[in-house]
């Protein structure tokens, strides 16, 4: 499940990331201390280390689509607010990092399934116009 899960952060429009990312973050913000204090962008490699395990810097870029210099600048705040914890091949999610993983992770997947829902009903009735037509 975790994997998934990351993957499926992983695998969002990068042009809506900013967008989902910050609503999700602003909302667990008052149960998950300091989530908000940094970028939501952050939250694609802390998706990556908690749905892979232990990480390094070169892999997470290539994961999250970032230059090295931007996920180091998400690194920095993970690791100083207490979500990520160096280790001496790379990177690992702390307690506080695994809380807020489930936490994001929860919300998206119940918005990936309202925004498909949305979708399939578009698509049914668009589909059901189709069959009259021919």
């Amino acid at each position: 499940m975790r994997r998934e899960t990351a993957d499926l952060i992983l695998s969002g429009d990068n042009l809506n990331y900013r967008r989902w990312l910050a609503q999700e973050v602003g909302d667990l913000a008052s149960k998950i201390s300091n989530l908000d204090a940094f970028s939501p962008m952050a939250i694609l490699p802390l998706a990556k280390i908690a749905g892979y395990g232990d990480a390094n810097a070169s892999r997470l870029a290539v994961a999250c689509d970032m230059e090295l210099s931007e996920l180091q600048t998400h690194l920095d705040a993970l690791r100083e607010f207490g979500f990520i914890e160096d280790t001496s091949s790379g990177f690992d999610i702390t307690p506080l990092g695994e809380r807020a993983f489930l936490a994001i992770s929860r919300n998206i997947v119940v918005r990936e399934r309202y925004e498909l829902k949305g979708r399939l009903e578009k698509i049914n009735r668009l589909y059901e116009k189709m069959k009259n037509l021919v």
